[in-house]
């Protein structure tokens, strides 16, 4: 009941910033309104016609990149040009990534080392991956640009 299916679509990936204007958009759906949480991203906060919408705090945004703020209401980190924040809309294989396989991640442990350390203070551990992604069609992602409503 007040639930709403949601079709396939588009990924838009935004900053955390965008999401109060997002869910003002008319016709926003909010994630708690899927008539399913199957598939739901953790990052998800919607969908707007065919396209869910993804926050993080990682999307780039351009301090004072922006026209005047004037009387516009944007955010504007020096209170001169309005702050630019990007939105990544992307369709299905726009981008991929090879996924890991045994031997990709390496675990290198060098335990203490003898007469060099005579009282055992010093042992090493890290990591190492081998990992690629590739942007596969560039006319498969559009990348907008624009304020954000300063409440």
């Amino acid at each position: 009941v007040g639930t709403r299916p949601v079709a396939p679509g588009y990924y838009a990936i935004t900053h955390t910033d965008m999401r109060q204007d997002y869910e003002a958009l008319p016709g926003f759906t909010k994630v708690e309104e899927y008539a399913s949480q199957q598939d739901v991203r953790e990052e998800e906060i919607g969908t707007w016609g065919n396209i869910r919408v993804l926050v993080t705090t990682n999307a780039k945004v351009y301090l004072a990149g922006g026209v005047a703020v004037g009387t516009t209401g944007l955010v504007s980190s020096d209170g001169v040009n309005v702050d630019v924040y990007t939105t990544l809309i992307l369709a299905a294989n726009a981008a991929g990534k090879i996924p890991l396989q045994a031997g990709t991640v390496k675990n290198i442990v060098k335990t203490k080392s003898g007469t060099s350390d005579p009282l055992d203070q010093r042992a090493t551990s890290g990591w190492k991956m081998v990992r690629t992604c590739k942007i596969l069609n560039d006319a498969f992602m559009v990348r907008g640009e624009h304020g954000c409503t300063d409440l």
